[in-house]
């Protein structure tokens, strides 16, 4: 008979396990989707649009400093319906502050740009089409991999100790 704390042992594990799963398949998700709609995108219809905001953004990465990106809002028309997009290209990138400055340099405010548009969705739309970067593939796919295998690992683990 299980003890109380074996008990306690044995949840913690199968929580871990569960959110390793959870982290894997979003993550696996986060990058099939983006892979997917940069591909897709350099298909897509475009339209004039013109950058409304244009900023930097900071976030922290995991082992200190800080990764910057191209933050922009830019407003469209498609068959006479405004919309407006927020994404530059699939996956969004993160850099040094200078990359993120060359990068808006090409999106000041009041710029025309060409927006490409999903054509059953134009809510959905970018302005760098078919932006998809190996590297982001490798390594994100890898870390999905890893993430979702441990927790799948775990779970074996577990359920051949209690049995």
């Amino acid at each position: 008979m299980a003890t109380r704390g074996h008990r306690k042992d044995y949840l913690f594990s199968y929580l871990l396990c569960a959110l390793l799963l959870v982290l894997g398949g979003k993550s696996a998700h986060w990058v099939v989707t983006d892979t997917l709609r940069a591909y897709a995108s350099t298909g897509w219809p475009d339209t004039e649009g013109v950058i409304t905001s244009s900023k930097i953004g900071k976030s922290y990465a995991v082992r200190g400093g800080s990764l910057h990106s191209a933050l922009v809002t830019y407003q469209y028309d498609v068959e006479g319906k405004d919309y407006m997009g927020s994404v530059i290209g699939y996956p969004p990138r993160r850099g040094s502050r200078h990359e993120a400055e060359q990068k808006l340099s090409k999106y000041t405010i009041g710029t025309a740009v060409r927006v490409f548009y999903h054509p059953d969705n134009p809510g959905i739309a970018c302005l760098e089409p078919g932006n998809v970067s190996i590297f982001f593939i490798i390594m994100m796919g890898g870390v999905s991999a890893i993430l979702a295998g441990s927790g799948i690992w775990l779970g074996l683990f577990l359920w051949k100790q209690s049995h």
